[in-house]
């Protein structure tokens, strides 16, 4: 297993943390460019991540490739409702701003099958998720 973040600092946390663990390993990356080969997970988790990541889409690219043929996707993040997401486009610019349907229709986009969701519960921040198959 695998954990990735952009934050050396929480890279170190982590390995801290989980230093008896042998099948473990924490690397300092980039989900926009993941430091890993075509087809290799069959297992990718984000949590509370994406939307982080201003090139959102992007990201779950990457995802979906290192993911193998049949690889599930277990996405736990929040979204926003359609006008907070259109006020934050506009307003914030290093900020995923998307909604429920934006990552839904990404997947449908990408050919993904949708095994499980839990739709959006909250007001501003609406927690969500999804387990997606490739």
């Amino acid at each position: 297993m695998v954990g990735t973040d952009l934050d050396p600092e929480q890279i170190e946390l982590a390995g801290k943390f989980n230093e008896k663990r042998w099948n473990l390993r924490f690397i300092e990356a980039d989900t926009t460019r993941l430091p890993f080969e075509d087809d290799e997970f069959d297992l990718v988790i984000s949590m509370k991540v994406i939307h982080h990541i201003k090139n959102w889409q992007t990201a779950l690219g990457e995802i979906r490739r290192v993911l193998k043929s049949n690889g599930y996707h277990l996405f736990n993040d929040i979204a926003l409702s359609s006008t907070t997401s259109g006020l934050l486009r506009i307003l914030i610019k290093n900020f995923a701003a998307f909604t429920f349907n934006d990552i839904l229709d990404w997947y449908q986009k990408e050919a993904f099958k949708i095994e499980h969701q839990r739709k959006p519960v909250g007001s501003i921040l609406k927690h969500f998720m999804i387990v997606a198959q490739k």
